[in-house]
């Protein structure tokens, strides 16, 4: 979605275009969320299918960790949520291998669409992601979940259809996302070549873990969740779109 690391605020954050500089005091109490005006003329329709991911931040991260990230997302007929299931892997990894997750959203309202809400039964906090950006061939979304006497969590991607946007979409999205906090510095591509296509599914939903399994480990790995905080998974079988139009 990562483990936290407690990531320097820096209070002013200046970034270079050919076209602009732009500069912005970040808030100081970093415990808590930005503030953040859900769309409403999101259409949850258009954002359904597959994705590439281009560009990647959470504020638990100061290095390029992963690569080959792409998304796919479905909304429930019955419910109102919305999944995305993902497929990755990590940068350093020879193997290249790819693995799978899946995150679900409830969606509170429909008359605000572009906020959705995530909550994981083992741990504290309330996950909230907002469409800050939807066109037909790309979007921006951006995490942020609170927890008592911590450093939020705060994470942004760009997605698009294709394996890159252009220029001037890059150039709008950095514009945009250090008024929520989000450090451009830290803000890394998303390699898309060379992508293997073999998987190994490995489920990081939520999942209620016996008591003896979370005193004893037993049952865990150690891989880290892209999109959430301190998540561990345990194997089982998933199914995942990987048929991407690029």
């Amino acid at each position: 979605m990562a483990c936290f690391k407690v990531v320097k605020v820096l209070f002013c954050i200046i970034f270079g275009f050919s076209h602009s500089t732009s500069c912005y005091k970040l808030p100081k109490n970093d415990e808590k969320c930005p503030e953040v005006r859900a769309r409403s003329n999101c259409d949850l329709d258009a954002i359904k299918g597959p994705w590439n991911v281009i560009e990647y931040y959470a504020s638990s991260e100061e290095v390029e960790i992963y690569r080959c990230m792409r998304s796919t997302f479905n909304l429930s007929p019955d419910t109102p949520e919305i999944s995305m299931d993902f497929t990755y892997s990590y940068a350093d990894d020879p193997d290249n291998e790819m693995l799978t997750g899946n995150i679900t959203w409830n969606i509170p309202s429909f008359e605000l669409p572009g906020h959705w809400v995530h909550m994981e039964t083992p741990y504290e906090g309330v996950y909230n992601t907002f469409v800050l950006d939807c066109k037909d061939t790309w979007a921006v979304l951006l995490h942020c979940a609170e927890k008592p006497s911590s450093p939020r969590y705060l994470s942004s991607i760009l997605l698009s259809r294709n394996r890159t946007v252009p220029l001037n979409v890059r150039s709008y999205v950095h514009d945009k996302l250090p008024k929520y906090g989000v450090q451009l510095e830290y803000t890394f591509p998303m390699v898309q070549d060379d992508c293997s296509p073999a998987v190994i599914p490995l489920y990081y939903g939520t999942k209620t873990v016996a008591a003896g399994d979370k005193k004893t480990g037993a049952g865990n790995n150690n891989f880290k969740h892209p999109m959430l905080h301190n998540d561990r998974g345990n194997k089982q079988q998933t199914d995942i779109d990987t048929n991407f139009n690029i």
